[in-house]
Parts: C-alpha cells; structure tokens; sequence
C-alpha cells in the first residue's frame, strides 16, 4: 500500500514538474515591465508594457491631477 503511494507520488511529481516549470518561464516573459512614477516613490510592479502603462496613467489621475505622466520604464 505504501509502495503504491510513493509510485504515484513519484509520477506526479515527474508530470507536474514540467508543467510548473514551463508555466513559471511563461508567466516571467509575460510580465517584463514595471514603470516608475516621475513625481513620487510609487512603481507599478512587473506586468505586461500595456498593463502597467495603464496603472500609471490611473495612479497619475488619482495622486498627481493636471500633471502628464512621465518616469522610468524597467524591463527585464
């Protein structure tokens, strides 16, 4: 009974191994952004160009009204 947890166990590690690998690579290359804001300490994390280009236009609009939205772009 044992023997056959431990077999089972093994094969689903040897099968969910490279799925978790393959999906972890995917995952970092679709998140190679981050911008960081011109006028205070505020960066938006990695995400995707457009994704993040969104939360700086909001995070400009919330905090920094009137003022365009400049600063850095990081990628990866």
């Amino acid at each position: 009974m044992i023997e056959n947890l431990l077999c089972v166990l093994c094969m689903a590690s040897v099968v969910l191994f490279p799925i978790i690998a393959i999906s972890r690579a995917v995952w970092k290359s679709n998140f190679k952004f981050r911008r960081f804001c011109g006028e205070c300490s505020y960066n938006t994390g990695w995400t995707s160009e457009s994704v993040a280009g969104d939360i700086m236009y909001a995070h400009y609009l919330h905090r920094h009204p009137g003022v365009p939205p400049r600063g850095l772009i990081q990628w990866r």
